[in-house]
């Protein structure tokens, strides 16, 4: 992908593979997902939100969305793990 766009940042395939891919993917200022469009060329797959056939229904929460409903991107525990300690538990287990 390419960036084509900084405000928003705008990311678009260069390349058409055989499979799903995304073509377009596109990011909030907080940098949340915020637009996407996608193919695959052995379904005839083409969701584009410009087009009327497809509404993109997808909708981002964002960052309190995770922390209150999916909870913290860290291990159980004791907050916060040191790197070292961190780096031994990933070794040793």
């Amino acid at each position: 992908m390419a960036r084509t766009s900084t405000d928003p940042p705008t990311f678009t395939a260069t390349e058409t593979p055989a499979g799903f891919y995304y073509s377009i993917l596109q990011f909030g200022s907080l940098g949340y997902l915020t637009l996407f469009a996608a193919k695959d060329s052995r379904y005839g797959l083409d969701l584009n939100p410009d087009d009327w056939l497809f509404q993109n229904n997808t909708t981002v929460y964002g960052l309190d969305y995770y922390r209150n409903t999916m909870g913290r991107a860290v291990p159980a525990g004791n907050y916060p793990v040191s790197i070292p300690a961190l780096i031994n538990l990933l070794l040793h287990e």
